[in-house]
């Protein structure tokens, strides 16, 4: 006898519906709620002038120079360009790179008030207060002179805003202890860039330049070597609890070796806040504290080598928190905390074989970023934290050592959590509620099937 009407669908692919319905609505959610996503916004890069080979300041202020003399263009000598070249047992004055007198000596100075009365003239040096002085004319120590410039003799030092006033050491050494230097316009306010030049502190050639709880501020502009305070062609020393501020660059370094700084702050900087550079090795950076500088806290840059920054905390900057590029290998930082700074925490730039380690690393744009040359397994990345950065790390494979939570682009396992139990429950009950559907209309269903299968058609 033949059947009528539809076979009944089997029971089990209604679950499967509700399996894969499920299956999807918990990957929508998944990646739509469990996972954090944020736009990385680009951060602006520096706009700085092109460089100028330039002669070095000191080379410059001797020859009589204007600031922004190059190689290719050096000018001609300018009288408004004056220096004190103070040697062991001699001051030399310098006008447009002339010597105009000439100062023997008793004994190598012992402070700044011995130079005031050597030269006698304010219109170079003078002493506005006890223990205040202002330099009105390039101050450089030549080859083998000592200076300490330190209370009571000398607790402020003012570099007046004039075309080629600065305090320099050429090969030789000097010593800054609990004095502040600033530059300042001629009335005593701070100074500001004046057609392009401003007062700064160079030390070259081999100096030592040792600043010990001191304060340099409002110092420096975009020009080689003059940058704020510097460490320049095999200088080297130290600095221990000393403020950088409102300089163009807080610290610079070029061809240095050995230098150690400690405690130190570097604040408000135009630029960078410590900028170790071309082929600087074996600095020491230790409990410092780089913070609202206008580009990158520190940057260690173009083959710096063999040094460490440790302890500090760099935070608050207009760049990245701490950056290592252009070759700078053999680095180590280690139990440093990088926080809300606007571009990357740490950043490795054609940087291999670096080391950082145990560092606290929250509130940046990425926490850990490498790119551009080197291996990744020549980098050691190894026990930081890393929380509520846009990104955890990107270019960099981690050992499960680092912990990362509460970033963008990382998965909430607390949410993913929630998601899951939700899912579940949603597609229990959904399975249950189309059991109990099922069984409510079987018996019904049953009865008619029996019905269409035993009765006969009857005719009359």
């Amino acid at each position: 006898m033949a059947r009528h009407g539809r076979a009944e669908p089997k029971n089990g692919r209604g679950y499967l519906l509700i399996v894969l319905a499920c299956g999807f609505a918990g990957t929508v959610l998944m990646f739509g709620v469990a996972r954090e996503h944020t736009t990385l916004d680009r951060v602006a890069a520096s706009a700085r002038a092109a460089y100028v080979v330039a002669p070095n300041p000191i080379e410059a202020v001797t020859a009589g120079l204007e600031p922004t003399a190059s190689i290719a263009e050096p000018g001609a000598p300018s009288d408004r360009i004056r220096a004190i070249l103070l040697a062991p047992r001699e001051i030399r004055l310098l006008v447009g790179g002339r010597e105009v007198r000439r100062l023997p000596l008793d004994r190598e100075p012992d402070g700044l008030r011995a130079i005031v009365d050597a030269i006698g003239d304010r219109g170079w040096i003078s002493e506005l207060a006890p223990g205040e002085f202002e330099l009105r004319a390039a101050l450089v120590l030549d080859p083998g002179t000592e200076l300490n410039v330190a209370p009571p003799a000398t607790t402020n030092l003012r570099l007046v805003n004039l075309p080629g006033v600065f305090l320099g050491a050429n090969s030789a050494r000097l010593t800054l202890d609990q004095v502040q230097v600033r530059a300042v316009e001629s009335d005593g306010l701070a100074a500001a860039e004046s057609d392009g030049f401003r007062p700064f502190v160079t030390a070259m050639n081999g100096s030592v330049l040792v600043a010990n709880r001191s304060m340099f501020s409002n110092l420096g502009w975009d020009w080689n070597g003059s940058y704020g305070v510097s460490w320049m062609s095999g200088s080297t020393g130290s600095s221990t609890n000393s403020t950088y501020e409102a300089n163009f660059i807080g610290v610079y370094t070029d061809h240095s070796d050995g230098l150690r700084f400690s405690g130190d702050v570097f604040r408000l900087n135009q630029l960078y806040g410590l900028d170790p550079h071309s082929s600087s090795s074996r600095l020491t950076v230790a409990n410092c504290i780089a913070v609202r500088n206008g580009v990158h806290g520190i940057i260690l840059s173009d083959k710096v080598t063999d040094s460490s920054i440790r302890g500090c905390t760099v935070s608050d900057n207009g760049g990245n928190g701490i950056m290592l590029d252009q070759g700078s290998i053999g680095n180590t930082l280690v139990a440093n905390v990088i926080r809300d700074n606007r571009g990357d925490g740490v950043v490795l730039s054609d940087a291999a074989a670096n080391q950082v380690r145990d560092n606290r690393i929250s509130g940046n744009r990425v926490g850990i970023h490498r790119y551009a040359g080197g291996t990744a397994g020549e980098t050691v990345v190894t026990g930081n934290e890393l929380d509520d950065n846009a990104m955890s790390w990107q270019g960099v494979e981690p050992d499960p050592s680092n912990q990362a939570s509460s970033n963008g682009g990382q998965w909430d396992l607390r949410r993913a959590a929630a998601v899951l139990v939700g899912i579940v429950g949603v597609g229990a009950v959904w399975a249950s509620v189309t059991w109990r559907l099922r069984r409510q209309h079987r018996p019904t269903r049953v009865v008619a099937a029996h019905v269409r299968r035993h009765s006969t058609r009857v005719t009359w």
